[in-house]
């Protein structure tokens, strides 16, 4: 889990912009991110991306492009982190591309709603037992 705490605000003109994607006001504040992974990371943000931030409004910093993910934005660039989670599993009773009876995985991290996925009952129970045979770190592809 990353924590955030904040630095500042920073005084004086020229500061650089903001770290929010697509922001281009002027950074007011250094933002401390501290992983248990990483360390810790600083990156800048203007005023109101901070009061976002202090009123609870999902984020995330993606580190490989370093670059501050806000609100909806935190959903649609790289994988979401999920440490607060649940899951719905419907198996519908319609003829779809995925074959018969399809079954609809919905999962809801903290507050937001990531996008329901649509599998057939194969792939369903195939990534049942992925999720069953977790082992070292590393991506594996299984069909």
């Amino acid at each position: 889990m990353t924590t955030i705490t904040f630095e500042g605000p920073i005084r004086g003109g020229g500061a650089p912009p903001c770290a929010v994607l697509r922001c281009s006001a002027a950074a007011e504040w250094v933002a401390a991110l501290a992983t248990r992974a990483t360390g810790r990371t600083e990156t800048l943000l203007c005023g109101a991306h901070k009061a976002q931030v202090d009123g609870g409004t999902p984020w995330r910093w993606d580190s490989a492009e370093r670059v501050f993910l806000v609100g909806p934005d935190r959903l649609t660039a790289g994988p979401t982190p999920v440490d607060d989670y649940r899951f719905n599993v419907q198996v519908g009773d319609i003829d779809s591309a995925v074959g018969p009876a399809p079954v609809v995985l919905k999962l809801t991290a903290g507050r937001d709603e990531v996008p329901a996925v649509m599998m057939s009952r194969e792939t369903a129970a195939a990534l049942g037992r992925a999720l069953l045979d977790i082992g070292e770190p590393g991506w594996r592809t299984q069909r």
